[in-house]
């Protein structure tokens, strides 16, 4: 525990050193205790003209491999955003200006939440939930997922963790969403489009379980917005008991 808070304070104390230099960015470092003990949560954040960043993403002890391909995972997709968004920005905010707004372009945002964290004696598992918005209706959000099992020392796939196939998944994912989740004006056009929607998102095909979460005892798959309904409905999941 004392390596640990060391670590945090001396990331704060780095933090607050590069923002007394005229730099925006900042790298904190905060303990968390999950069931199998303490990991490390890092958190990124940077605020410009052009972008409010906020990027998190754990660490655990003991796991070099598996912490490099989190960071990586995480790191190089907010390293893109970072390296285009002036750019991007500019752009809009000559849009908005020869438009006549005359408010000027709010910066563009990047967050990428990690939660759910699970950290037991068998698992790690976790979630990120990324949202970037840059000028339009709305912003993308996007999923991804690790699984690693400890036993094996390994990140295995859904089918690997819970032990149903692509089928199975498929039928329960599809009959549960069919049972619970309407939207449209109720009219037959409508009822049509939303079974289309749901038998496409949920088709028995590798990219619709890629996201997911697993503890053991409880698997709960995950969905974007657009894979099995609208944008408005927002991430819808699934909780299936492990075979």
């Amino acid at each position: 525990m004392k390596k640990t808070n060391s670590l945090f304070l001396s990331a704060v104390f780095c933090a607050a050193v590069l923002c007394g230099t005229g730099c925006k960015n900042n790298r904190t470092e905060k303990a968390v205790t999950g069931a199998a003990g303490t990991f490390t949560m890092v958190t990124v954040q940077e605020k410009t003209k052009y972008a409010d960043i906020n990027v998190q993403y754990p660490q655990f002890p003991g796991y070099a491999p598996l912490n490099k391909i989190i960071s990586r995972s995480i790191l190089g997709p907010y390293k893109d955003f970072r390296s285009t968004v002036k750019q991007g920005w500019t752009e809009m905010n000559d849009i908005r200006s020869g438009s006549g707004t005359d408010a000027g372009m709010p910066p563009f945002s990047y967050d990428v939440v990690c939660k759910p964290v699970i950290y037991n004696d068998r698992y790690i598992s976790m979630l990120f939930i990324t949202y970037a918005m840059e000028g339009g209706a709305h912003g993308d959000t996007t999923l991804s997922s690790f699984t690693y099992d400890r036993k094996r020392n390994t990140i295995v796939s859904i089918s690997e963790a819970a032990g149903y196939s692509l089928e199975e998944l498929s039928a329960y994912c599809g009959g549960y969403f069919t049972k619970n989740l309407n939207y449209g004006d109720g009219s037959k056009e409508s009822q049509e489009e939303c079974a289309k929607w749901i038998a496409d998102g949920t088709a028995p095909e590798k990219k619709n379980y890629e996201k997911f979460t697993f503890d053991g005892t409880t698997l709960t798959v995950y969905f974007e917005p657009y894979i099995v309904a609208p944008y408005v409905y927002g991430i819808q999941k699934v909780e299936l008991p492990a075979k």
